[in-house]
């Protein structure tokens, strides 16, 4: 018998290749990062920023530089708790940032 419709022909699979989500100089760089930050977090233990409704305990790092070339760079770290974080990260404008000391 003549069948009309023929048999839908199955699309091969082509495998995409993935994109490594981290360059290994850059997982490097985080590895000495997140030991920088604990060892930066035990010496400063209370917050920096000190802001209204402050917690007191310090457990972020701000960075007050742009993190690209100053992300190990211990001289543009301050640590704050999380209140104090979230203020200036998503409250402050980089004009406010800027005059109290926050960004550089």
């Amino acid at each position: 018998m003549f069948n009309p419709q023929p048999k839908p022909v199955k699309a091969e699979k082509k495998t995409k290749a993935r994109i490594k989500p981290l360059s290994k100089v850059h997982a490097k760089e985080l590895r000495t990062y997140f030991q920088k930050r604990k060892d930066f977090l035990d010496t400063h233990k209370v917050c920096q920023a000190k802001l209204i409704r402050c917690e007191g305990k310090a457990v972020e790092v701000h960075h007050c530089a742009k993190r690209g070339k100053n992300l190990n760079n211990e001289s543009t770290f301050m640590a704050v708790c999380l209140h104090c974080h979230n203020q200036i990260e998503r409250v402050m404008s980089a004009v406010e940032r800027r005059k109290r000391g926050f960004l550089k």
